[in-house]
């Protein structure tokens, strides 16, 4: 039996696009906000962005896991039920933002401290661990509507809307940045971004495809409990990614400053946006995947097609990009460049390049809905990246470089157990 590509090739492309654009815009931001806020500043702001991570792990996987769940329900014709699974995310995460909330207000000065921030960034970022709590939530709950859409088919909408925020979120930072606000300016045009985001997305699913809720639909909390046995497998191993980037910035932080947090979150960015390119590509094969679930010769086609596609196409993108990879920073951040990025971006292009093959096995599993070994696959990584981060800081002066290595070899094991997983799928 053939499989149907046309609506699969077309969320690739049109992902794929999204994403590109997506990156330019995302260089874009990080030149304009690092030339207004300088080295330090900017680190503050990607500090606190460790705060976002960390409300995200507290919400029990509920939006990957809905891809899948509103794949199952689809297939099954029950968008009313998906509907009301979406209502119930909703409550949920709207219930773990007041909590968040509230613990950001109270104890504010206290996690500013636990960063590492000293004297007036100390009473700045303090100031800010509230607002950053808001941007955690309002982002999880654009999450819960990109989920759906990519679950029903519709991965092409999801990476526009996606694409369309962020334009968003750049142009009301920008603005506020004139108006003198400071990190502030990032922290609040990011949440109207996000906000604006949940409304364009529930417009999609109300009016193309007829999945939303009224006014007068309450949460059925019942239709939690499916979404959360696989989500709470996912949380249980998106928890473990408190050990890769955010802990990089945490050890960072307390030893070298906030300049070489910066350094660090610019490499992070740069490899990021590149492997965001073929994750984007990609991400709409999960409800292939969760479709072909019991027909391993499918899966396995899928897969093959999918590792040949990460090397015809994005391996080369990522060669070009570390060969020029000296004159496209000097290029990008002009005065703000420095020659210590050099090598932790360079590092951190490789892990990127690397992690880059655990991407189709990573979907497989997710579309399998085999949480065990991705819990797994995220446990390697981030026990293998604390190890050997605190190994380097106890053996060298820590910066920067030392922590991409240890990213980098830490993505390259979880890298290998994925494609050796997803080739046992039966």
């Amino acid at each position: 039996m053939k499989l149907q590509n046309r609506p699969l090739l077309r969320n690739i492309f049109s992902s794929g696009a999204s994403a590109l654009l997506s990156a330019g815009l995302t260089a874009l931001t990080v030149r304009v906000y690092v030339g207004s806020l300088g080295m330090e500043r900017y680190g503050l702001w990607a500090t606190l962005t460790v705060v976002v991570t960390l409300i995200h792990l507290s919400s029990f996987g509920v939006g990957p896991a809905l891809t899948t769940r509103a794949a199952e329900l689809d297939k099954q014709g029950e968008r009313h039920a998906i509907a009301e699974t979406l209502v119930a995310s909703y409550a949920a995460v709207f219930a773990l933002g007041a909590v968040a909330i509230l613990v950001g207000y109270l104890g504010a000065l206290p996690i500013a401290r636990f960063f590492g921030l000293k004297g007036a960034f100390l009473t700045e970022g303090a100031e800010l661990v509230p607002w950053v709590a808001v941007l955690a939530i309002a982002s999880l709950g654009a999450q819960l509507v990109t989920s759906t859409l990519v679950g029903l088919g519709r991965a092409d909408l999801a990476s526009a809307q996606g694409l369309a925020a962020k334009v968003l979120q750049f142009g009301l930072s920008i603005l506020m940045l004139d108006q003198g606000f400071g990190v502030k300016a990032l922290v609040w045009g990011n949440t109207l971004g996000v906000l604006i985001q949940i409304v364009i997305g529930e417009t999609s699913l109300r009016r193309r495809l007829q999945v939303a809720w009224g006014v007068k639909t309450g949460p059925r909390f019942s239709r939690l409990r499916p979404l959360l046995r696989l989500g709470t497998s996912l949380a249980f191993g998106s928890s473990f990614q408190i050990g890769l980037a955010p802990f990089g910035k945490w050890l960072l932080a307390q030893s070298a400053g906030l300049e070489a947090v910066s350094i660090y979150e610019i490499g992070w960015s740069v490899s990021m946006q590149v492997r965001a390119l073929a994750a984007a590509a990609f991400q709409p094969t999960v409800p292939e995947f969760s479709r072909h679930k019991g027909f391993p010769e499918r899966t396995a086609q899928l897969l093959t097609r999918s590792y040949r596609s990460l090397a015809l196409v994005f391996t080369p993108l990522f060669a070009c990009v570390g060969l020029s990879l000296p004159w496209l920073l000097r290029l990008w951040l002009g005065v703000r460049y420095s020659d210590e990025l050099l090598v932790p971006t360079s590092l951190f292009l490789l892990g990127a390049w690397l992690s880059m093959f655990g991407l189709p096995p990573y979907y497989c599993l997710l579309g399998e809905g085999d949480g065990a070994r991705l819990v797994f696959a995220q446990a390697l990584q981030s026990v293998l990246n604390v190890l050997l981060s605190i190994a380097l800081w106890a053996m060298f002066p820590y910066s920067p470089a030392w922590a991409a290595l240890a990213m980098g070899l830490s993505v390259m094991s979880s890298s290998i157990y994925l494609i050796r997983a997803a080739g046992r799928v039966r």
